[in-house]
């Protein structure tokens, strides 16, 4: 567990995390929105610890991550293609559920000023009108994407708005969850954490955005 608006607890866990490759990979997810999710994977991507960092925004067709950025004045380089080593994260289906071929991916990873951090952007009208996104269940992409850096993390839409985190999250090194001890959020992360762990996820805590000590004391026993 970590205390509010703390990192040190996710950057120790990572840290000691065994290695599947060259690098690792996490997600931070959150059952409801508005607990910071983004704010955290953030910080966690900015974090020193060293090498090529990937923040890979999987509610693809928002891109907030890459807005973010743009919207503080980064300077963000050309798009690099995301697939990696011909690894694609996702397809298009149409709406008869007919793969839709892309000469170019849509999803890149953009290089944030000179630093080591490349944030993920979805190109605007990639999608047309009945066409939805699938993830692959495999962990090709996830292999490609530990050889291609020393981190990724992974901005997963919260539970009550996708479930394409639970569709991934087994793929990852570590899951951390999201709260902020607001009504509620207590039943809703631990049922995060069990549907979480039921689907092959290692969850290793929760980072509280904005719980006061008491909402912490009462989480912790909760989510164990």
């Amino acid at each position: 567990m970590t205390a509010p608006g703390s990192m040190t607890g996710v950057l120790s866990a990572l840290s000691a995390l065994p290695r599947r490759g060259r690098g690792r990979t996490v997600m931070i997810m959150a059952a409801r929105r508005g607990e910071g999710t983004s704010g955290v994977a953030r910080s966690v991507a900015e974090s020193p610890l060293g090498g090529i960092t990937l923040l890979l925004d999987l509610d693809l067709a928002r891109s907030d991550q890459y807005r973010a950025f743009s919207e503080t004045g980064a300077v963000l380089s050309d798009g690099i293609d995301a697939r990696l080593q011909g690894e694609a994260l996702y397809r298009i289906v149409d709406a008869q559920g007919r793969p839709r071929p892309e000469p170019r991916s849509a999803l890149a990873y953009y290089r944030v000023g000179r630093s080591k951090l490349f944030v993920s952007g979805f190109a605007e009208g990639a999608l047309q009108d009945g066409d939805r996104l699938q993830f692959p269940m495999t962990p090709d992409y996830w292999a490609a994407v530990r050889q291609s850096c020393e981190l990724c993390v992974v901005d997963a839409p919260a539970l009550e708005q996708s479930r394409v985190g639970l569709s991934v999250c087994a793929h990852m090194d570590a899951v951390v969850l999201v709260a902020s001890g607001a009504d509620g959020s207590v039943t809703a992360t631990v049922s995060l954490k069990k549907q979480l762990e039921a689907a092959g996820a290692f969850v290793t805590g929760v980072v509280y955005t904005r719980a006061d000590k008491g909402a912490f004391a009462l989480e912790r026993p909760a989510l164990g």
